[in-house]
């Protein structure tokens, strides 16, 4: 269970993963050694995922931002190739399984339209007969990591 030390943590970790143990362990009233305990301990079960690096889309050709909502009634056995086709495309970012009318809701980063396009022919090859309902972000208003943000500490 996590105690209050620990989504502090948690929370400054968010903000900077590259801060130093010892910056943490000020916050938190606690010694640079204590918070690498902590920190281990929270990799270790699993809490802590791992560590990236925020890149700016535009700079590495990616400046399309889109979503892609899948409407299908293909087999079980075409899902599971086409969750193993998500997770090899770097070009989507997020894939979710949805319960309701849709069947996969896609977060998706390509450089333009025609990569668009073409991300959307791939997709409809995989799952034939689907339907796809694409939406494309004019401006990014606010972004967080994948898991999110604590704001109970906020």
């Amino acid at each position: 269970m996590l105690d209050d030390i620990d989504l502090k943590i948690l929370s400054l970790l968010q903000q900077n993963g590259r801060i130093a143990h010892s910056a943490i362990g000020k916050e938190v009233d606690l010694t640079g050694p204590s918070i690498y305990a902590r920190i281990q301990r929270l990799e270790e079960a699993g809490v802590i995922r791992g560590y990236t690096a925020l890149i700016d889309p535009e700079s590495v050709d990616q400046g399309m931002l889109a979503y892609v909502r899948i409407q299908t009634t293909v087999t079980e056995d075409l899902f599971e190739i086409f969750e193993d086709y998500v997770r090899s495309n770097a070009a989507i970012l997020e894939c979710h399984d949805m319960a309701g009318e849709d069947s996969y809701f896609l977060k998706t980063r390509v450089k333009d339209a025609l990569e668009l396009q073409q991300l959307i022919a791939e997709i409809r090859r995989y799952l034939p007969g689907c339907r796809t309902i694409t939406s494309i972000s004019l401006l990014t208003v606010k972004e967080v990591n994948a898991s999110g943000s604590i704001s109970a500490l906020d």
